[in-house]
C-alpha cells in the first residue's frame, strides 16, 4: 500500500503511481516538512493526542509547529507531538486514514520510500530522465517511449563564456517558476549544498523560512559579490523572479519573493501570457534603468552683486523603474572658472553630453561615497533626510496640518475605494514619513520628472523648492553640507488630493491597465517675490514676502499657492481644482502659472492686482490617444485660459470654448507693451496646432487710467492655424512661445517663435514637425477687426530664404525638423540677441553613445539637438561645430543622448574689464547638463557681450545698469535692450 493525499486527509491506497502518492521534503530548521503534489503539507492540525488524524493543509509560514516531522529511519515522527505516523490496527484496507500514535517500533509505524523506476508507467504520468535505462522519474505528464544517448564530458572539454563584458553594464537572472523547489533526492541535494557553501563561502547549511533550499543564498551571493575577475569593477548579478499562476501568499510565492529580495531584483506575479509579456518588459526596463534628467539645472543669482549668476548648480534627477516608485534626487554642484560643472572634489561631474558621473560627490553628500555609488540615490538632498526630524505637512482643504495619523486617515489614504487595516495604515504612514520597515531611514526622494527647482534668497539663507512624483513639494536649505543646516529639508508638503497615492507607492507593485505610473507634484513651480528694496532677497522684517505656486501636471487637475515668506513655517493661501466654481474646463494642470500684474476696471472701480495666468491644461482622456482620427473632441477639457488673483485664487478673467476647441497645455506668454506695469497682451499655442493672441485692454498702448472692463472687452483671436486634424501635418503646440518686439529696418515688429511636437508620445513618427517664426503685423496696436488667420501658405521655408530676410514678403518662416526620425520640439524656445534657440528630440537609425566604447555611457537611439538660427533669416548664425567657419551645418548640433532636452538657459557671467563707462557682461547659453556652454564669449559670432542694459524691476521701474542690475530669481531675465 502507498500513502496518498485523499481529499483533506492522508490515507493508504493501492500503489498506482498517481500524483496524490508523490511527496517531497523541505527543511524547517532541524525538522522536515513533507509536501504533497497539490502544494499542501502534512499537518497534525494542533492535535497532540493518540489517534489524531494526519491532514493535508496549505503550506504556510508560521505553521511550522504542526507541519514539522523527523524522518527517523523507517518511522515518521511529528516534531510537535513526538508521536509516529501509524496505520490503525494494522489495517490493509484501502482508504484507511493515517493517524499519529505513541511510537512503539511496530510494523504499522514503518514506512519506506521509492525513488527509482525501471520502466515508464502506463498512464504516462512521468517524465523519465536517463542515459540508457530508466533510473529516476519526476512527476509530469510525458511519454517515455524514446531513447537517449549518454554524453560524457570531462572538465577539459567545458568552456564557460561569461556574458559579463563591461564593468558598467547591468546583469540579471530572470527565474520563471510555477511552484517551489522540488528535490526528492536528499543525497543529491546534500552534495549540491556542499558545492553551494564552497561557492558562497557560507559556513551553515542552506536553510530559510521560505523552503527555498539554496536559492536565497545563491541570489544573495550573485548580487553581493563581484562575479568576474576579468572585468574591472564590481560586476554583480541581480535576480528577478516571476510567479506564473502561483497563489497569493502561497509558499511558492514566499520563496520567489525571498529570492528576488536577496538578489536585489523584483518579484512579479503573472497569470496569463499577456501579463507575462508585460512583466518581461518591466524587467528589461528595470535592468536598463539609468540616471536621467529632463529638467535643466537651476542656476542662482550671485547675491553679493546681483550682476551675475552664482556658481551654484542644482541638478534634478530621476531613475525610471518597472514599478510605481521611481527614485529621484536633487544634487548640488558648482561651475569652475571655465564653466564646467564640477563636484566637491573639483572633478568634472558630467560628461560632454551631460551624463552624471556616478562617482561625482555633490556638495550635499552626507557621507563619503561608497565603492559602487548609485548616481541617483547616493548623496544629494535624499542623503540628508532624517525621518524623525522632518516637518511633513498636508492640508485639510483650507490650512496646512501635520501629516500624521490624524490628518491622513485610512479613508483619505485609500480614496474610499478599498479597506486598509490599522497595521497597514501605520506601516504606510511610517513609509511616507521616510522609514524602512526595519525603522532605518529610507533616504528616498521621489523622481523629479517635469518639475523644475526654483531658488529663493532670504536674508539668512537660500532655499530651493521642488516637487516630486512621490507627492511632496520640498524646501531645502541650499548651503553646503559642511555648513550648519546645509542640504537639510525645511519642510515637505503633500496636497491632500495626493494622499490616496500612498498605498501604491508603498506596495510598489507593477500597475496594470491604462495606469502605468503614479504622479504627484509633477508641475512646474513659480515664485513671486515682493522685493520692495530690489536687493534680490526676501527680507521679511521689512515687510517683504514670497509666494510659491504650482500645478500637478499628470498628478491632477489642481493649482496650489503657499506663502513661503518664512520657509520654515509655510501656510496655504489657496487651491483650485476643476471642481472650483469657474474652473470646470480645467484639465491636468500642465501650464506653468505666469506671475504678472494687471490693472483693470471692475464696475466703476479700477483695480491693480498681482495675478497668475495659466492655460486650461491637458486632457489626457483625449490626447493620450495617439491616433488623431480616433480622438473625440466633443467634450474636450483644458480649452481655456485663466487669470486669477495671485493672493486669493479668485477668478478675474477667463476664456473658454468657442473657437478654443483644443487643450492649452503650455504656459502663456504675457507682455506689457506700453510698460505701464500691467500686462496687456498674451500669446499661446494649443494642441490643435493653433497660435492665439489675446488683447486684455482694447485701449492697449495707454498712458492714463482709462481702462476697459477686462471681463467684457478682452478679445482672443486665432493668429495662426498650422495644424490639421490628422496625418503628417497634425502638429501640436505643447509649450509656451517666445516673443520679441524690436525695430527692424526702422519698423517696429513683433515675432513669435514656437515649435511643434507631441510631448505625450515623444517617439511618435507619424507627424512632420516644424519650428516657426511668425510675424504679428499689429505689433503694438489692437486691430479694430480680427485680421486674417496666418496659414503655412503665408510662410516660407528657411531653405528657400537662403540667408535672406523673410520680411516684408512673407509673414514668417519655418524649418523642417528632419535631422532625425520623428524629430520634434519639446520645450520652449529662447530669443536672445537676434537669435532664436531651441532644442529637439528625435530617433536615430543607429544606437549612439555618450562617449567612449564601454557601457559606462548611455547608449540610445534617442537623440537631442540644439538649434541656433538668425531670427529673421532662418539661417545658421553661430559656429556651433567649432571649426571656425559658419555653414549650414551650424544650424544645429547634437547635445544629448537618451534624454529629452529642456529649453536653452541664459547664465550671466561675472562682470569683467570694468571702468567708468561700464563692464563687459558676457552671457553663456547652456543646454541641460552639458559639461560646457553651448555658446560663450569664445564662440565665433556668439555676440554674448551685452550692450548697455536697463532692467525693469518688479514695479516695472527702469534700473540703470551702471548702478544696479537684478536678475530675476526665476531665471527669466526681464531685460529690455536699448
Amino acid at each position: 500500500m502507498c500513502l496518498e493525499v485523499n481529499g483533506n486527509f492522508l490515507t493508504q491506497e493501492l500503489c498506482d503511481g498517481s500524483p496524490e502518492q508523490l511527496f517531497y521534503t523541505s527543511l524547517i530548521g532541524t525538522q522536515t516538512r513533507i509536501h504533497a503534489s497539490n502544494d499542501t503539507c502534512l499537518d497534525i492540525m494542533g492535535n497532540l493526542s493518540d489517534m489524531g488524524q494526519i491532514a493535508s493543509h496549505v503550506c504556510t509560514s508560521g505553521n511550522e509547529h504542526n507541519q514539522g516531522f523527523i524522518l527517523n529511519g523507517e518511522t515518521i515522527v511529528s516534531g510537535a507531538s513526538g508521536k509516529c505516523l501509524d496505520v490503525p490496527m494494522y489495517s490493509t484496507d484501502a482508504g484507511e486514514i493515517i493517524v499519529q500514535y505513541t511510537c512503539e517500533n511496530r510494523d504499522n509505524q514503518k514506512f519506506t520510500t521509492s525513488n527509482e523506476a525501471t520502466s515508464c508507467t502506463v498512464n504516462n504520468n512521468y517524465l523519465c530522465q536517463y542515459p540508457q535505462d530508466v533510473t529516476y522519474c519526476d512527476h509530469q505528464k510525458y511519454t517515455c517511449d524514446e531513447t537517449r544517448e549518454e554524453v560524457s564530458l570531462n572538465s577539459f572539454d567545458i568552456v564557460y563564456n561569461s556574458p559579463i563584458s563591461d564593468q558598467c553594464e547591468n546583469n540579471a537572472i530572470v527565474l520563471l517558476s510555477d511552484g517551489q523547489p522540488y528535490v526528492p533526492d536528499r543525497i543529491q541535494f546534500d552534495e549540491t549544498m556542499v558545492s553551494v557553501k564552497a561557492l558562497t563561502g557560507a559556513t551553515t547549511d542552506c536553510v530559510d523560512s521560505s523552503d527555498g533550499r539554496c536559492g536565497v543564498e545563491l541570489a544573495s551571493f550573485l548580487a553581493g559579490q563581484d562575479q568576474s575577475d576579468d572585468v574591472e569593477g564590481d560586476n554583480v548579478i541581480n535576480t528577478y523572479t516571476i510567479g506564473f499562476d502561483v497563489g497569493a501568499g502561497s509558499m511558492a510565492e514566499v520563496f520567489l519573493k525571498s529570492v528576488a529580495e536577496a538578489g536585489e531584483g523584483e518579484y512579479f506575479p503573472a497569470s496569463d501570457a499577456a501579463a507575462l509579456a508585460a512583466v518581461f518588459k518591466n524587467i528589461v526596463a528595470d535592468v536598463s534603468k539609468t540616471a536621467r534628467s529632463y529638467s535643466a539645472p537651476t542656476y542662482t543669482v550671485d547675491q553679493s552683486s546681483l550682476l551675475s549668476h552664482s556658481r551654484d548648480v542644482y541638478i534634478p534627477l530621476f531613475e525610471n523603474a518597472a514599478t510605481p516608485r521611481w527614485s529621484g534626487n536633487l544634487k548640488k554642484f558648482k561651475l569652475n572658472d571655465t564653466g564646467q560643472i564640477i563636484d566637491k572634489t573639483g572633478k568634472v561631474a558630467v560628461s560632454d553630453y551631460g551624463v552624471l558621473d556616478a562617482e561625482a560627490v555633490d556638495f550635499w553628500s552626507a557621507t563619503p561615497p561608497t565603492d559602487d555609488p548609485d548616481p541617483i540615490t547616493t548623496g544629494g538632498a535624499a542623503s540628508q533626510l532624517v525621518p524623525a526630524s522632518r516637518k511633513l505637512l498636508t492640508d485639510n482643504g483650507s490650512a496646512l496640518v501635520t501629516l500624521d495619523a490624524t490628518s491622513v486617515t485610512k479613508a483619505a489614504m485609500s480614496g474610499g475605494v478599498t479597506t486598509i487595516t490599522d497595521a497597514e495604515h501605520a506601516a504606510m504612514l511610517r513609509f511616507i514619513q521616510g522609514y524602512e520597515e526595519d525603522g532605518t531611514a529610507r533616504n528616498h526622494i521621489g523622481d523629479i520628472l517635469h518639475n523644475k527647482p526654483m531658488v529663493v534668497s532670504y536674508s539668512d539663507k537660500e532655499v530651493v523648492f521642488f516637487g516630486t512624483n512621490e507627492g511632496y513639494i520640498h524646501a531645502i536649505n541650499t548651503a553646503d553640507a559642511d555648513t550648519t543646516g546645509g542640504g537639510k529639508e525645511l519642510f515637505a508638503y503633500m496636497p491632500s488630493a495626493l494622499l490616496s497615492n500612498i498605498p501604491g507607492q508603498y506596495e510598489n507593485s507593477p500597475l496594470t491597465g491604462d495606469i502605468k505610473r503614479i504622479y504627484g507634484v509633477d508641475g512646474e513651480v513659480t515664485v513671486w517675490l515682493n522685493d520692495k528694496n530690489n536687493n534680490g532677497r526676501v527680507d521679511a522684517g521689512d515687510g517683504e514676502s514670497a509666494y510659491l505656486f504650482f500645478g500637478l501636471r499628470r498628478g491632477g487637475n489642481g493649482y496650489y499657492a503657499l506663502n513661503v515668506t518664512n520657509p520654515s513655517n509655510p501656510s496655504l493661501m489657496w487651491s483650485i481644482t476643476n471642481n472650483t466654481t469657474g474652473f470646470s474646463q480645467l484639465a491636468q494642470s500642465w501650464s506653468k502659472p505666469v506671475a504678472a500684474r494687471l490693472r483693470y476696471k471692475e464696475g466703476t472701480a479700477v483695480k491693480y492686482e498681482e495675478v497668475l495666468v495659466f492655460g486650461g491644461g491637458y486632457d489626457a482622456s483625449v490626447y493620450d490617444e495617439e491616433d488623431a482620427a480616433l480622438r473625440d473632441l466633443t467634450n474636450v477639457k483644458g480649452n481655456a485660459v485663466y487669470i486669477v488673483n495671485a493672493k486669493t485664487g479668485s477668478l478675474i478673467w477667463s476664456k473658454s470654448g468657442g473657437d478654443l476647441n483644443h487643450s492649452i497645455a503650455g504656459s502663456i506668454r504675457v507682455l506689457d507693451l506700453d510698460r505701464n506695469g500691467s500686462i496687456d497682451r498674451m500669446y499661446f499655442g494649443d494642441l490643435g496646432g493653433n497660435v492665439w493672441r489675446a488683447d486684455l485692454n482694447m485701449d492697449d498702448i495707454d498712458d492714463d487710467a482709462s481702462l476697459n472692463d477686462v471681463k467684457k472687452d478682452a478679445r482672443v483671436y486665432r493668429l495662426a492655424s498650422l495644424g490639421v486634424s490628422a496625418g503628417a501635418s497634425h502638429r501640436m503646440f505643447f509649450y509656451e512661445p517666445d516673443v520679441s518686439l524690436f525695430k527692424h529696418k526702422g519698423e517696429l515688429v513683433t515675432l513669435i517663435a514656437i515649435g511643434s511636437g507631441y510631448r505625450s508620445h515623444p517617439k511618435n513618427t507619424d507627424v512632420q514637425d516644424l519650428f516657426y517664426v511668425l510675424r504679428d503685423v499689429n505689433a503694438t496696436n489692437v486691430p479694430k477687426t480680427v485680421p486674417s488667420t496666418l496659414t503655412e501658405s503665408d510662410l516660407v521655408s528657411n531653405s528657400v530664404l537662403a540667408g535672406a530676410d523673410f520680411m516684408p514678403t512673407y509673414k514668417g518662416w519655418y524649418t523642417d525638423l528632419s535631422q532625425n526620425t520623428g524629430e520634434k520640439s519639446l520645450s520652449s524656445p529662447l530669443i536672445f540677441m537676434n537669435k532664436v534657440m531651441f532644442t529637439t528630440f528625435g530617433l536615430s537609425s543607429s544606437v549612439e553613445n555618450t562617449g567612449g566604447a564601454d557601457s559606462c555611457t548611455i547608449k540610445s537611439n534617442n537623440l537631442s539637438r540644439a538649434y541656433v538660427m538668425d531670427l529673421v533669416k532662418g539661417a545658421a548664425t553661430v559656429d556651433l561645430d567649432g571649426d571656425g567657419v559658419i555653414t549650414d551645418n551650424d544650424e544645429s548640433v547634437l547635445v544629448g543622448i537618451g534624454d529629452i532636452p529642456d529649453s536653452p538657459k541664459l547664465v550671466f557671467d561675472e562682470p569683467s574689464n570694468c571702468d567708468k563707462d561700464g563692464c563687459d557682461q558676457f552671457v553663456d547659453v547652456r543646454i541641460g547638463k552639458l559639461q560646457t556652454p553651448l555658446i560663450d564669449q569664445n564662440t565665433t559670432n556668439g555676440n554674448t557681450n551685452l550692450p548697455v542694459v536697463h532692467l525693469l524691476n518688479h514695479n516695472f521701474q527702469m534700473i540703470d545698469f551702471s548702478t544696479s542690475l537684478m536678475i530675476n530669481p526665476l531665471n527669466q531675465c526681464q531685460c529690455r535692450y536699448f
